[in-house]
């Protein structure tokens, strides 16, 4: 054997000892990233709490018990439907380097409801129809997906000047309304057409925030929220959302509407992306004594659909007191309020409103009060 062909046969050899060994090298990495991002837990409307939810064929039936167990680095994935429950979480969560992910399964749409499906509905007098021995003071009663005027105060604690209620009983009422006798726990509706409501689809609201959750390091993608009934409880704007996440959490293409108050309330360093926040009671956005939030890309419209005073707390963007952030290219519109609304935010923190699209918003399309260090 020559020299060079001895020279080549080791050159071979070397070079094949170091692919196997940096083949063998990137299948242990591979296999710790792996190990490194977590678990998965699914939840379907097929679910049962006792199953483990570690696989599709063993899901849960609740995302309260899949919070509860799952944690930092582990992924929660939600099977389509509608989910007619309340999620309250004050522990757990994620770290900065391994988020707590909670997700739609692959295209589905996981929907979660406030509301309750009712029936049953006894005759009153003319078109008005009722439910007796109704619990419950309900925010929003919705006949086919449309809602239905609400007649009288949400609650007595509100004052006069920062709710204007339509008409005071069941007197007032009109086609499309409903009105709830707190002392008679009577429910009663009179549907835009005048029917009968046991032939249609009728949702009352009967839960407060659907998604409390109130822990760091989330990242909330692809849910869909809808209806909610916390403006029955005692006065607190601070929690009238639909869904709240925790500080540096991140909530991404959830569609969040028809909610009592407000849609998305948001914590320091929390962020919205690409979210729709339309349609719900007084505001769409709502954040308070948060520092360095991020909005962007998202449509915020026809917020303070129930009328609330747009010079008390009501629009698009509602953020008070000490709040700081970027409010960044939205579409921002046709909210009975003002567009975006920072009030009374004197931590000198920066705040940031830019190449955002403000149309058709009453009272004012940008309106910094009280407030300093915006640009």
């Amino acid at each position: 054997m020559n020299a060079s062909n001895t020279v080549s046969k080791w050159i071979r050899c070397f070079r094949d000892a170091c692919v196997g060994s940096f083949v063998f090298t990137l299948a242990i990495l591979f296999s710790a990233a792996l190990n490194a991002s977590g678990a998965d837990f699914y939840v379907a409307t097929d679910g049962d709490d006792t199953h483990d939810g570690i696989s599709l064929g063993t899901p849960l039936a609740s995302l309260q018990r899949a919070i509860g167990i799952a944690g930092a680095g582990d992924t929660i994935h939600i099977r389509g439907g509608t989910y007619r429950q309340q999620v309250t979480a004050t522990t757990g969560g994620g770290t900065a380097d391994a988020y707590l992910r909670i997700q739609a399964y692959g295209g589905e749409r996981p929907v979660f409801k406030g509301s309750d499906l009712v029936t049953g509905w006894e005759h009153h007098e003319g078109a008005i129809w009722k439910k007796t021995g109704w619990a419950i003071n309900s925010q929003q009663v919705f006949c086919n997906e449309r809602f239905l005027q609400q007649i009288g105060l949400p609650n007595p604690n509100f004052h006069p000047g920062d709710f204007v209620p339509v008409g005071t009983g069941i007197a007032d009422m009109y086609p499309g309304t409903f009105h709830y006798d707190s002392t008679a726990k009577t429910l009663c509706i009179w549907l835009p057409d005048g029917g009968d409501p046991n032939a249609s689809i009728m949702e009352v609201s009967t839960r407060g925030a659907l998604l409390s959750l109130d822990i760091p390091y989330v990242r909330l993608k692809g849910i869909t929220a809808r209806h909610c009934n916390p403006t029955m409880y005692d006065f607190n704007p601070s929690y009238y959302a639909a869904v709240r996440i925790g500080p540096d959490s991140i909530i991404e293409e959830c569609d969040i509407q028809w909610g009592d108050f407000a849609g998305l309330l948001l914590k320091s360093r929390s962020k919205a992306l690409r979210c729709i926040i339309s349609n719900n009671g007084d505001v769409g956005v709502g954040a308070n004594r948060a520092d360095d939030i991020l909005v962007s890309e998202c449509v915020i419209s026809g917020n303070n659909y129930r009328h609330f005073n747009p010079m008390w707390h009501a629009g698009g963007l509602k953020l008070i007191p000490d709040v700081s952030g970027t409010i960044e290219n939205n579409e921002i519109s046709n909210n009975y309020g003002s567009g975006v609304w920072f009030d009374w935010c004197k931590t000198g923190n920066l705040i940031v409103i830019r190449n955002n699209r403000l149309r058709n918003n009453i009272n004012r399309a940008i309106f910094v009060e009280g407030s300093d260090n915006a640009l």
